[in-house]
Parts: C-alpha cells; sequence; structure tokens
C-alpha cells in the first residue's frame, strides 16, 4: 500500500523519523508458515485408521492400544500445528475472491498474520476436538449390551427388590412381618408372566439365604441334599454367584427375588405388582441387564459432563484470548483504520473487518475438528474390540455445548466493537 511522504520540516529539510519501532515495523507480515506443520496430523490420522482397518480385518497390530493413543495424541497436537498453515490457505484462496473492502482488508491481514490469527481460536480448537471424542466414545458406553448370561449368573429375567424391615420388638412381630411377606409375595406370584417368588434372608456374618425350594424355583444352582443355601457377592456384578449348602438363616427378610418367564411385558408386569404392593422396600425392583446400565450409564454421563466442563471453561479462556487479541490487533493498526475512516470508510467496514479475521480460523478447522473428533472415537472405540463396539451419534447436551462456545466466541468478538469505534474516531487519528 503506497503512503504519502512525512511533511517537511520548517526548515524545508524532510522531517526526521520518528524514533522507536515504526508503523511498517509493528505490521511486518510473518514468516510463512510451512506445510511440513500438517504432518502430524497426517501421521496421527494414518495410525489411528490403520490401525483400525488391521483391527477389523481380524489382523490386529502389536501394541494396539499404544498406537491409537499415539495418534489420538499427534491428531490433537497436529490440529494446534497446521491450523495456521490451513488459515493461511483459506485466506489466500478468499482473497482472490473478495469484493467488499472488509473481505480484502481481513483476509490479506490473514495471510500476513496466519499465527497469531489462529492462536487467539487455538483453545476452543483444543476443547472442540477432545469434547467431540469424549462424547462420541461414551456412546459406546451407553448403547453397550448387558454381559452374557452364565450358569451361575442370575438371570436377566428376574427382578430383585431390597426389602425394608421395621424393627422387630419380639418374636410375635416379627412372624407377623414375615407372615405378610409372604403373603404379599405370593400374591405376586399370580401376576401373568411370573413364575416364582422367593425371599432371602440376612445372615448373621454375610449373604442372604434362601431355602433351596425357594432358590430351585427361581433359577438359582442348588446343591444336592440341602435345606438352605448361603448366596454370597453381588447379585448384579457380573461374575458367578458364589452359592453353599447352609444353615437356616436369619429372621431379618433382606430381598424379595421374583422369576419371570422373560418376556419384556412379564418382566414390567412384574415390576408394577412389587411396586403396587404393600411391601416396604429399600431399593427397586431391578433387572441385571438395568443394574448393568444404569451403572454403565452412570458412568458415562459423568465423563461427559466432565468433558462438556472441560470445554466450557476452555471456552471461556479462549474468548477472553479472542477478545484481547482483537482489541491487540485493532491498537495495532488504529491509525491505518482511522485513516481509511478519514477517506470514508464507514465504521460498520471496520466491525465486518474484525469479524471475518476471527471468524476464518475458527470457520476453517471447527468442521475439522467436529469431524476427526467422533472419527477419533470411533478408530479407538472399534480398534480396541476388533469391531465389537461402535459409536453413535453424540447425546443433544454436545450440541448444546457446541453452540453454547460459538456463542460466547461471538459475544468475545461484538465486545471488540467499542474499543474499534473509540480509536477509529477522526479525533483519535489526529491525536495520534
Amino acid at each position: 500500500m503506497w503512503w504519502p511522504a512525512p511533511p517537511p520540516s520548517p526548515g524545508g529539510a524532510p522531517a526526521a523519523p520518528e524514533s522507536g519501532p515504526s508503523v511498517a515495523a509493528a505490521s511486518d507480515p510473518e514468516r510463512r508458515p510451512s506445510t511440513l506443520r500438517v504432518v502430524p496430523l497426517v501421521v496421527g490420522v494414518v495410525l489411528v485408521l490403520g490401525t483400525t482397518i488391521a483391527a477389523l480385518l481380524h489382523t490386529p497390530l502389536t501394541h494396539a492400544d499404544r498406537i491409537l493413543i499415539a495418534g489420538f495424541i499427534l491428531i490433537a497436537v497436529g490440529l494446534i500445528a497446521a491450523g495456521p498453515v490451513l488459515t493461511y490457505r483459506i485466506a489466500q484462496i478468499a482473497a482472490r475472491g473478495a469484493r467488499g473492502t472488509a473481505g480484502v482488508i481481513a483476509m490479506n491481514r490473514i495471510r500476513q498474520h496466519p499465527r497469531a490469527t489462529f492462536r487467539a481460536v487455538s483453545g476452543l480448537v483444543a476443547a472442540v476436538f477432545l469434547v467431540s471424542v469424549f462424547s462420541a466414545a461414551i456412546t459406546t458406553a451407553i448403547s453397550d449390551s448387558p454381559s452374557a448370561q452364565g450358569s451361575e449368573q442370575l438371570s436377566s429375567s428376574i427382578l430383585v427388590a431390597g426389602l425394608d424391615s421395621p424393627p422387630q420388638a419380639d418374636a410375635t412381630t416379627a412372624a407377623s412381618h414375615r407372615t405378610a411377606l409372604t403373603a404379599a409375595a405370593s400374591q405376586i406370584a399370580h401376576t401373568a408372566g411370573v413364575t416364582a417368588t422367593a425371599i432371602g434372608s440376612y445372615y448373621p456374618d454375610e449373604g442372604v439365604g434362601f431355602t433351596a425350594s425357594d432358590a430351585a424355583r427361581v433359577g438359582l444352582p442348588t446343591p444336592d441334599g440341602t435345606s438352605h443355601l448361603q448366596v454370597t457377592g453381588t447379585f448384579f456384578s457380573g461374575g458367578p454367584l458364589a452359592i453353599r449348602p447352609a444353615t437356616a438363616p436369619g429372621p431379618t427378610p433382606a430381598i424379595l427375588v421374583v422369576s419371570t418367564d422373560g418376556t419384556t411385558h412379564s418382566v414390567e408386569r412384574a415390576r408394577t405388582a412389587i411396586l403396587g404392593s404393600e411391601l416396604r422396600l429399600s431399593s427397586p425392583p431391578t433387572t441385571r441387564v438395568d443394574h448393568e446400565g444404569s451403572r454403565v450409564e452412570a458412568w458415562a454421563t459423568r465423563y461427559a459432563n466432565l468433558a462438556h466442563l472441560g470445554i466450557l471453561v476452555a471456552t471461556l479462556i479462549s474468548a477472553v484470548s479472542l477478545a484481547v487479541s482483537s482489541i491487540a490487533a485493532i491498537l495495532d493498526r488504529k491509525r491505518v483504520l482511522g485513516l481509511l475512516r478519514l477517506m470514508g470508510m464507514p465504521a460498520s467496514t471496520v466491525r465486518r473487518v474484525i469479524i471475518a479475521e476471527a471468524a476464518l480460523p475458527l470457520a476453517t478447522v471447527f468442521a475439522l475438528c467436529v469431524g476427526l473428533g467422533i472419527l477419533t472415537a470411533w478408530c479407538i472405540v472399534a480398534g480396541l474390540t476388533e469391531g465389537r463396539r461402535t459409536i453413535t451419534w453424540p447425546p443433544p447436551s454436545y450440541y448444546l455445548v457446541l453452540a453454547t462456545s460459538l456463542t460466547l466466541a461471538a459475544t468475545a468478538v461484538l465486545a471488540t466493537f467499542r474499543t474499534a469505534r473509540t480509536n477509529t474516531t477522526i479525533e483519535a487519528t489526529r491525536i495520534e
């Protein structure tokens, strides 16, 4: 761009240059980013895709888990490293087709300072990629099928409800309470689809005791020649139940076990019958499938919440950084922008310049971050399980977090308009 020569000094000689860094030095263009900065990103994508394809072909690579983690790290680092290169290339293409004043100024500014331009949104880029990976990866846990049925596992067609027994004053009250429980269990047993019911009582040391006949009716393995058996361990742990012959248990009822024919309608009818009975429950009726699904989903929800919290914090920091960078760019060019205003450029054009300089680097890699995040999550899940598990679309909260992130970034850009207006007025330019 051509600039007028400095006005002559009173003696007729040209004025001496001002001391300190010149305006031209302050706006010296950065060195063009090297294309080699894209290499980590490409290598990371090749690693995760190659490892996953090998696993799907049932020829898994040695140390596949380490290779996938290395690929994940390379992609995360590569996105930040390749950002300036992609920003420069897109700005170069956009500058050729720019028609308006704002587009020409913004695209050429980005071409001259691709690193500084991308640095303002790099935090948001990293956060979007990471939350895309975590949000997509947790969907495999939510949609995962329960563990297989074993011969000594609790059947998935059995409901178990905890019984809340009131304090027993004497043996007569305890016997009366036991009779009421037996009557309620008998009534539940007449529900359509219910095959048997059994009441288990606490042992003084550990575990729950059943009579051999009750245990056999609900499908628990029963040792020969025993009248009672003791069951230890968690009923829904997924592993085999520890069952051994024992003496009669204590008088305090512990759980109600309801066996069904396995159909969904029968299980739900039995659940409704238990909840509608007069039994005092310490825990709701649950199947092994319900328990495993709720446990896994609870962990998945925790990880998702952590990921969403992380992206919101990173977005807030990135929004502040974006605002500071935009303000610094305005102050660095306030003389140039002020002279353009003096020549008739409206303030709305300055605002469009600011928006374009912030939007281009974010738009360049935003979709790339989302796509690579979901791809990385699928590669990790499918590669580690040889295709036995996959992912589904992220939950609605993921899209809400992305929308919130973009809103914060837009708010940070809008917050710089006041600085641009006050530092490019005629009075500010005259003082400058």
